[in-house]
């Protein structure tokens, strides 16, 4: 609900006779309600784990937010439609699945040809080498460069450097869609995502060392915190069919120099897990 930046916060009273309207749905099972303080504080806890100081410290306040869980994944247009006329509302989206949920700590978005890689100054260096031009009817919009094979190799080699890294995965932009499309089986989006790398520690606490470590390399678009949380995103990914090559574990030793193209075969790459 309201409660953004500039955005007027919504009243209790606002927030309750949402809260009742979404209840009242037939297509809704149950409602969850989490205050804009709650969210604000996990996501910089969230930071914190992957030692994103920066964001941890951003004073950015969220507002109020209504978890629906659905009876049918079909009924959420008509939700969507119905809850948007409600006083203060922001916004209506899906929760999205989380695939990554306990099997990575941090993720590390490579730069592409994805939206964020087009607005990101690290992955926006058109004098160096790799650099692709996105052009409109009428001029060019941005100069974006493609992280290369070489860029990925020095990544996961800094990441083996990293105390207490137990599993690195690679994930191509048509694995990242697939997850998209069990959020949303309508997603009908043209937008490319950007290929990641995730990884697992078996402390969490290790995972602080990654952003300071990671962030400032060639090729990298961004470090994330992997984990999700429970209560917006309960399904499972791993069930409910995402099991493609396209993800996969980068075998050790560190001398590993390249990352596979998407199609390679090989005994030593595994397939992402499924539990």
């Amino acid at each position: 609900m309201c409660g953004c930046g500039t955005l007027p916060a919504a009243t209790v009273e606002q927030r309750q006779e949402t809260e009742a309207m979404l209840r009242a749905m037939p297509q809704v099972t149950s409602v969850k309600v989490r205050s804009g303080q709650e969210v604000a504080d996990q996501l910089r806890r969230s930071y914190e784990r992957s030692g994103d100081t920066k964001r941890a410290q951003d004073p950015s306040s969220f507002g109020d937010v209504l978890h629906g869980v659905l009876r049918r994944a079909e009924g959420f247009p008509a939700i969507a439609e119905k809850m948007k006329s409600a006083q203060r509302v922001s916004m209506v989206f899906r929760s999205g699945v989380n695939f990554w949920a306990g099997k990575a700590e941090a993720q590390i978005s490579l730069c592409g040809q994805d939206l964020f890689s087009r607005n990101a100054p690290a992955c926006r260096q058109s004098k160096r080498a790799g650099a692709t031009r996105v052009v409109t009817e009428t001029r060019v919009v941005t100069e974006t460069r493609v992280v290369t094979e070489e860029e990925k190799a020095a990544v996961v080699t800094r990441l083996r450097d990293l105390l207490g890294v137990e599993t690195i995965y690679f994930q191509d932009s048509g694995h990242a869609l697939k997850i998209a499309k069990l959020s949303a089986s309508d997603h009908r989006s043209t937008e490319t995502f950007p290929d990641s790398f995730y990884v697992k520690f078996p402390d969490p606490a290790l995972a602080r060392a990654i952003t300071p470590t990671i962030k400032p390399m060639p090729g990298v678009l961004a470090v994330w915190p992997a984990q999700g949380d429970a209560a917006c995103c309960p399904a499972d990914a791993s069930r409910a069919g995402v099991t493609s090559h396209s993800s996969r574990v980068i075998p050790s030793p560190a001398s590993t120099t390249s990352i596979r193209s998407r199609s390679a075969r090989s005994s030593a790459v595994s397939r992402c897990p499924t539990s």
